[in-house]
């Protein structure tokens, strides 16, 4: 909570808007789909279609971020998964891979 506000103390906003969570991980394969064809790797959206309130710009980064190093790490020819998981109030998302760390 202390970074959150610092983040917006510095002019950092989260804007709130309805996205779908599909949409949003399909973007960011498809912003690293390059990186990860130069290692052959697969890059796997295992997202269904869901409707969030939440700030889709941050998820965005999130997902494009933790693709990157799921990518950097992986051994050539490995797969990568992007999952969610729901639950009664909240979502979690994963990058599922097989590479260090």
């Amino acid at each position: 909570l202390l970074a959150a506000e610092s983040l917006r103390a510095k002019g950092f906003n989260i804007v709130l808007k309805k996205i779908d969570l599909a949409d949003i991980g399909q973007q960011a394969l498809a912003a690293v789909s390059h990186l990860a064809a130069a290692k052959k790797l697969s890059l796997i959206s295992e997202l269904s279609s869901l409707e969030l309130e939440a700030d889709g710009d941050r998820i965005l980064q999130v997902l494009i971020n933790l693709l990157s190093n799921a990518i950097k790490f992986s051994d050539e020819g490995e797969k990568i998964f992007v999952r969610a998981e729901l639950s009664a109030k909240e979502v979690t998302v994963m990058v599922l891979d097989r590479g260090r760390g």
